[in-house]
């Protein structure tokens, strides 16, 4: 890390597609490990009854089996709800990043908010998610990024900020 410009300034672009925003909503609901082990139980009940784990055909594990199997239609089906009826997901939305301030605006919305006030910020392998509350995330793709540069630039912003919580890859 090295000292911040306070002159500096981070642009970004995306626009979020359905099928992204999908594989994103699974990979957060797939980092819990409850719903991990529930799905592993799942597929052992999938397994079970063709003799290989002993389980019996009508149980529990007939549960286990439908949540494994229609946990994951739930959430698509849920995301293309919400895609389709929250506007700013479908916009191209244009992030400016400071070391003092985040701007987001699309078509539909403008929104500016400081660092300070953000209660978490997790990277993921392409996303980065800024928690306003522990449940209200701004989505930033890393491809919206114009170089490498700018997202370590980025991430040097996040690690200087004081107060809040960070799941930050080094």
């Amino acid at each position: 890390m090295y000292p911040l410009d306070p002159n500096l300034v981070i642009p970004a672009q995306s626009q979020i597609s359905h099928w992204a925003y999908y594989r994103l909503l699974m990979t957060l609901n797939y980092r819990n490990p409850a719903v991990l082990f529930i799905t592993l139980l799942g597929i052992g009940a999938l397994i079970g009854p063709l003799g290989l784990l002993g389980f019996p055909v009508l149980s529990l594990a007939t549960f286990f089996a439908g949540y494994a199997l229609l946990f994951p239609l739930v959430i698509y089906f849920q995301s293309l709800r919400s895609y389709r009826v929250t506007k700013f997901l479908q916009e191209v939305v244009h992030y400016e990043f400071t070391p003092v301030q985040i701007s987001v605006r699309g078509v539909s919305f403008e929104s500016a908010l400081r660092w300070t006030s953000l209660y978490q910020v997790v990277e993921l392998k392409t996303w980065f998610l800024l928690y306003s509350t522990h449940i209200t995330a701004f989505f930033v793709p890393k491809a919206s990024f114009a170089s490498a540069e700018d997202q370590k630039q980025f991430k040097n912003i996040i690690i200087a900020t004081p107060g809040i919580r960070k799941e930050i890859n080094p």
